[in-house]
């Protein structure tokens, strides 16, 4: 053996050895802090929820999936403030508001941009509404969701909130979505048209948790580690959650004509339950072609209707042209906590001086 090579093996050993501590050190650790501790499974697999979020969620077979009411912590990949109430409502970070409803109540319903996605409960739009109305907002927005389960979310709500006003959000993608029965691998409810009338389909929602057997070798194997999994989420937490969970089934319908008929259904339920109906239109950062596509098809829809809308894209466009720097702090992927202020302010001040 080489001497150098056998001077230097006792630090060899020792630089290996001091690693391997550090590893199972910060695996114990981990495991203590979400009582994991003798837990031996593929921890991916329990992560990996019903609709591959970045939040635990609970099947609903009407709705397919809604958040897990009950928590209360940061442990999801943006390690953000997040409690859920009863119904799966996220809290607007007001423990006094929280225990508030009354008939001048609002009700949001929306996808991620409206639940929050990357902030926290007291930075998400819905939640500075409160602050800046001074009336109890109810954020019902639920991550992934399309047109159809929005819609289907708001009149769930209504008999049990009963609020004066129902604020419709979505993002010009949650229209393709209304047309899938299956997206990103999990069942959802969707529309037909029958006879030029709405028919729901896939109720009660097929319930098909997550198979270990789809997982590549890497997440099979590495997935039992509670240290490989907090990183990995951090690192792609898009290949580490969603990977080859991917699937999506589309019911080859005509996603605008769904979604006209939905807006439709929408200002109905307006009507005979003498609510306001406020739709407000959010986008991406890029807000591509085939999203300005969908805009100026479904505007003409919701104005049909009679519906107040509150479209975004015009001053957001001009943010992104002459005020490029402001423009780019409203975004992370979603909304920043300055994207979330912003939105509110806008909607604020439609509903003051548009709707009174």
């Amino acid at each position: 053996m080489d001497s150098k090579l056998a001077k230097n093996l006792p630090n060899i050993f020792l630089a290996i050895g001091s690693t391997i501590f550090v590893l199972i050190f910060c695996e114990i650790s981990i495991r203590i802090y979400h009582s994991q501790l003798l837990v031996w499974k593929n921890l991916l697999k329990e992560n990996v929820d019903l609709n591959r979020s970045a939040y635990p969620s609970i099947y609903h077979p009407e709705l397919g999936w809604i958040p897990s009411a009950g928590i209360a912590d940061k442990k999801n990949i943006w390690s953000t403030q997040v409690n859920i109430l009863k119904h799966g409502i996220r809290s607007n970070g007001n423990v006094k508001m929280d225990t508030i409803f009354n008939k001048k109540s609002i009700l949001v319903v929306g996808d991620s941009f409206t639940f929050g996605d990357e902030v926290s409960d007291h930075e998400t739009w819905p939640a500075q509404l409160e602050a800046k109305s001074g009336k109890k907002v109810i954020n019902a927005g639920v991550f992934g969701y399309g047109l159809d389960q929005i819609i289907l979310r708001a009149e769930s709500l209504l008999p049990i909130y009963k609020p004066d006003t129902v604020i419709v959000a979505f993002v010009p993608d949650d229209i393709r979505r209304c047309i899938l029965s299956v997206r990103t691998g999990v069942p959802k409810p969707y529309f037909l048209l029958e006879n030029d009338e709405l028919a729901l389909k896939n109720i009660p929602v097929p319930l098909r948790p997550a198979n270990l057997g789809e997982m590549d070798f890497f997440r099979k194997s590495f997935g039992y580690s509670a240290l490989i999994n907090a990183l990995m989420r951090r690192i792609n937490a898009n290949y580490w959650m969603l990977g080859t969970f991917s699937e999506s089934i589309s019911t080859n319908q005509d996603e605008l004509k769904i979604a006209c008929h939905l807006f439709k259904r929408l200002a109905e339920t307006g009507r005979t339950s003498n609510l306001k109906i406020i739709i407000v239109i959010l986008y991406y950062s890029d807000m591509n072609s085939d999203d300005l596509l969908i805009r100026s098809n479904i505007l003409s829809c919701i104005l049909e209707n009679k519906l107040a809308v509150l479209d975004l894209y015009d001053p957001l466009n001009d943010l992104r042209i002459n005020h490029t720097d402001y423009f780019n702090k409203l975004y992370l992927n979603h909304f920043s906590p300055e994207g979330n202020r912003w939105v509110s302010q806008i909607v604020f001040d439609f509903m003051k001086y548009r709707m009174n």
